[in-house]
């Protein structure tokens, strides 16, 4: 498992650092040392996310990586597959929609 140190400007939305760590621990030390360098900028978002690959970090947190305009894509391309529609209209009716 891969530990990946990541700092995100929320105005731009754009990744301003990531890092992979193979330790857990180091990753969160070097949180806090980020943490204080951006001390006073609110919109910087400081997180660590473990995966196991970057590729599957990507999946699961696309915000990070992607832009708005490639995150609506790729959600319209998931939407437009079968399955994926077929999962989504499944929950859906778990929930009481339609």
């Amino acid at each position: 498992m891969k530990h990946f140190l990541l700092a995100y400007d929320q105005k731009r939305g754009t990744l301003v650092s990531k890092v992979a760590f193979d330790d857990g621990r180091e990753a969160i030390r070097s949180r806090m040392q980020l943490e204080r360098t951006y001390r006073g900028s609110p919109h910087i978002e400081i997180v660590v996310l473990s995966a196991q690959s970057e590729d599957d970090l990507k999946v699961s947190h696309g915000r990070f990586f992607h832009d708005l305009e490639e995150m609506v894509t790729t959600a319209a391309a998931q939407v437009s597959n079968p399955r994926v529609a077929f999962s989504m209209r499944s929950r859906s009716a778990l929930r009481g929609g339609v």
